[in-house]
C-alpha cells in the first residue's frame, strides 16, 4: 500500500488543493513564504497515517491541534470544515490479506476490490471552537458468502465492512515529517517497557528510540532482539552472555558506524574526523540502558559534542535508515522533508540529492526546496511549483512591495503542476528559477581554450551539444553561449587578445545579418574568417535560425517527449528549447529523421573544419553574407 495523492480544503492558507503523488519521489518548488512548510503539514496531519514525533521533537506538539489550522483571515469567526483526504493504492500482499481476512472471519468470498481507496477527514467548526471529527472511506465492499451467486454489497453499517476498514487502518504507511533533523538524541536509551516513576514524554522518547535500536539489532542479521539478547544477558552473570551480548553491541555499533560515516563520505568526498560508534549497555540502580558514543581520533564524544552538521546528517541517516523501512507486505512509508541541508553547501546538497534516490528503494519521499542544487531533472515530472497568491508576480517586486503584499494581503497556497506552471504563466520566472538555474549554463570562469566557437545563446549551445555528446552525431567542437546575437564582443575580443582560434555562429535571420556586419566593421581585419551565418555553416539557405536544423516532426517530437501532458505546453519555440535543456540533461536520445540528423552532422563538422585551418596567423577566406 502507498500513497498515491493528498486533497485539502480550508488548511490554513490552503483555501482548495490536490496534489498527486505521481512517483516515488515529489518535488515542492517555490520561494520562501510559499507555502511549502504548510502542504507538509497538512500532509502530517492526515489522522491515520501520522507516526507520532512529538516525543523526540517536542516542537511538534501543536502541528496536530485542530485549532492551529484555521485559515487566519477567518478565525474571528470559522463556521466550516477543515478537510485532508489521502488516495492509497493498494497492493497485490493488501488485496491478499483483506481477502483471506474476510474468509475467515464471515466465511464471505470478496467479488472485487478497487485499485485505489480515497479516506476523508473532516473537522467540524462552530464559532471557530473544534466541535468533532468524522472519517469517510469509499471502499466499495461486494462479495458471496455459502452458496450464494449474485455478490451482495455491504454498506458502511455492516460488521463486513466495518471490519475490512479496520485492517486496511493497520496497512497503512506510516507518515513521517521532519521539519528538520536538530533535535536531540538522548545520552542513554531505556531498555524496558514501562518505567515506573518516568514521566510520560520521557517513557515516550525511550519507546521510540527503543524501536530505533530493534531496527539497528535486525540489520545486524543475527535474529536477536533488545529483550532477550541485551537485558537478559545484562542480568546475567555467566562469562558466556557476557562476550555474547559485547559481540552483539560491537555488530550494533558497526551497524551505526557502517551507515553513518559511509553515508557521510557518500555525500562529502570525505570521512570526518569521527570514525566509530559505539554502544554500551549498562544497568543504574537495576534500569538497563544503552549509551551511544563516538570515537574520535582524540578520544570519546557525545552526539551533542559534535558540529551542527554533523549532527543533522548523523540524525538524517539515522532516522531514514532505520525508519519507515518498507515491511514485508509492500507498505511503503511516506517521509516528509522540509528544506532538506538548505544551510549547507552546494556541494553537499547536490549529493544529498544523489542520496534521495537510495532512499526511494525503501519509502515514498516528498520535500521542498528553494534550491536548485537539490532539484532532479529526472523528477520534474512529479514536481510542483508553489505560490501563495499574496504575493502575486514578483518579478517586477522589489522587497518593500514583497514585504507589503505579504502583510496585507489573504494568504492563498496552490501548488501546480511545475510543467503546466510554466506553461500557463511564462512570466513569473521568480517562482520556478531554481529549475532555471539548474538547466541554465554558467560557467564561473570562462577559460582559453582553442577551437571555440561563440553562438548566440543557449538554444545554439544546448541544441548543438545535445546532437554531438547525446545522439553522438559530427565532429567534436567546444560551443560558448553568450546571451543573444548582439552580445558577443566581450568574448571576441578576448579571443582575439588571447591569440586563440575561435569563430563566431550567428543566426540567418534579419539580427544575425545586422550583427555579423557590425561585428566585421568592429573588428575588420580581425574577424576575416570567423563570422558566419547558420544557413552559410549549413550549406542550406533556407535555414535560418538553429531550431529549423530539426524538421518540423523532430520538433514536435521532442516536445512531445518531454511535455507529456497536451495542456501544458509552453509556446512552441520556448517548448522546443526547454524540451532540449531537459533531455540534454537527462541525457535521453530521442530518434531524428535522417534530414535532421545530416543538417546537425553538416553544421558540427564544417566548423570543426573552418576551426581546423585557423591559425591567429594563417585567417581563412573571409565568408560572404
Amino acid at each position: 500500500m502507498r500513497y498515491t495523492g493528498f486533497a485539502f480544503k480550508n488548511f490554513k492558507g490552503i483555501d482548495e488543493m490536490t496534489l498527486d503523488l505521481t512517483g516515488p519521489v515529489t518535488t515542492l518548488i517555490g520561494l520562501n513564504e510559499s507555502g511549502k512548510t504548510t502542504i507538509l503539514e497538512a500532509i502530517f496531519c492526515f489522522s491515520y497515517g501520522a507516526e507520532d514525533l512529538e516525543m523526540i521533537n517536542p516542537e511538534m506538539a501543536s502541528l496536530r491541534e485542530a485549532d492551529q489550522w484555521i485559515p487566519i483571515s477567518q478565525r474571528a469567526n470559522f463556521n466550516d470544515s477543515i478537510e485532508i483526504s489521502a488516495v492509497v493504492e493498494l497492493s497485490a500482499e493488501d488485496k491478499k490479506a483483506l481477502r483471506k481476512h474476510m474468509r475467515r472471519e464471515f466465511a464471505l468470498t470478496l467479488s472485487d476490490l478497487p485499485k485505489t481507496i480515497q479516506i476523508s477527514e473532516k473537522h467540524h467548526f462552530e464559532n471557530s471552537r473544534f466541535k468533532r471529527r468524522s472519517f469517510t472511506w469509499n471502499l466499495s465492499l461486494r462479495g458471496t458468502t455459502g452458496r450464494q451467486r449474485n455478490p451482495r454489497r455491504f454498506n458502511a453499517t455492516s460488521d463486513e465492512w466495518q471490519s475490512a476498514v479496520n485492517l486496511l487502518k493497520e496497512r497503512l504507511p506510516r507518515i513521517w515529517y521532519f521539519p528538520n533533523f536538530l533535535f536531540d538524541l538522548p545520552e542513554r536509551f531505556a531498555l524496558v517497557q514501562d518505567e515506573e516513576g518516568v514521566e510520560a514524554p520521557e517513557r515516550d522518547r525511550s519507546r521510540f528510540y527503543r524501536s530505533t535500536f530493534e531496527q539497528i539489532l535486525a540489520k545486524t542479521g543475527s535474529g536477536a532482539n533488545l529483550q532477550d539478547h541485551v537485558v537478559e544477558r545484562l542480568d546475567s552473570t555467566e562469562r558466556a552472555d557476557e562476550r555474547s551480548l559485547s559481540a552483539l553491541l560491537l555488530g550494533m555499533g558497526k551497524v551505526i558506524t557502517d551507515t553513518v560515516f559511509e553515508g557521510w563520505g557518500r555525500i562529502f568526498g570525505s570521512e570526518p574526523a569521527a570514525q566509530e560508534v559505539q554502544i554500551e549497555a549498562r544497568s543504574d540502580e537495576e534500569e538497563p540502558y544503552l549509551e551511544l558514543t563516538i570515537k574520535g581520533a582524540d578520544g570519546y564524544y557525545d552526539l551533542s559534542e559534535r558540529s551542527l552538521g554533523f549532527r543533522w546528517f548523523f540524525m538524517f541517516l539515522l532516522m531514514t535508515s532505520f525508519h519507515g523501512l518498507e515491511s514485508e507486505d509492500g507498505r511503503k512509508s511516506l517521509f516528509l522533508l522540509d528544506e532538506p541541508a538548505s544551510n549547507l553547501h552546494s556541494t553537499a546538497q547536490a549529493e544529498l540529492l544523489k542520496s534521495f534516490e537510495t532512499l526511494t528503494e525503501q519509502c515514498d519521499l516528498v520535500y521542498s526546496t528553494h534550491s536548485h542544487h537539490l532539484i532532479d531533472v529526472r523528477w520534474l515530472d512529479s514536481a510542483y511549483i508553489v505560490k501563495n497568491a499574496a504575493l502575486g508576480s514578483l518579478d517586477s517586486l522589489d522587497m518593500t512591495d514583497y514585504v507589503s503584499r505579504r502583510v496585507g494581503a489573504n494568504t492563498a497556497i496552490s501548488a501546480t503542476p511545475y510543467r503546466r506552471f510554466v506553461a500557463e504563466y511564462p512570466d513569473q520566472t521568480s517562482y520556478f528559477q531554481p529549475v532555471l538555474d539548474l538547466l541554465d549554463y554558467r560557467p564561473s570562469v570562462l577559460e582559453p581554450v582553442p577551437d571555440v566557437v561563440l553562438v548566440e545563446g543557449k538554444s545554439d549551445f544546448y541544441l548543438l551539444r545535445y546532437a554531438r555528446e547525446v545522439l553522438g552525431l559530427g565532429s567534436e567542437v567546444t560551443l560558448v553561449p553568450g546571451s543573444g546575437a548582439g552580445s558577443l564582443d566581450t568574448l571576441i575580443r578576448l579571443h582575439i587578445g588571447w591569440g586563440k582560434s575561435f569563430m563566431v555562429l550567428l543566426d540567418a535571420d534579419t539580427e544575425g545579418v545586422k550583427q555579423k556586419d557590425r561585428y566585421e566593421s568592429e573588428f575588420g581585419p580581425l574577424l576575416d574568417g570567423r563570422c558566419f551565418l547558420l544557413s552559410e555553416v549549413c550549406g542550406d539557405k533556407t535555414v535560418s535560425d538553429i531550431e529549423e536544423l530539426l524538421d518540423v516532426e523532430d520538433r514536435e517530437k521532442v516536445v512531445g517527449t518531454v511535455f507529456t501532458d497536451g495542456n501544458a505546453v509552453p509556446k512552441p519555440k520556448k517548448a522546443l528549447r526547454q524540451a532540449i535543456l531537459e533531455l540534454f540533461a537527462r541525457r535521453q536520445a530521442v530518434s531524428l529523421s535522417s534530414d535532421s540528423q545530416s543538417r546537425l552532422t553538416s553544421v558540427l563538422n564544417r566548423m570543426s573544419e573552418i576551426l581546423k585551418k585557423q591559425g591567429f596567423g594563417e585567417m581563412a577566406p573571409k565568408s560572404k553574407s
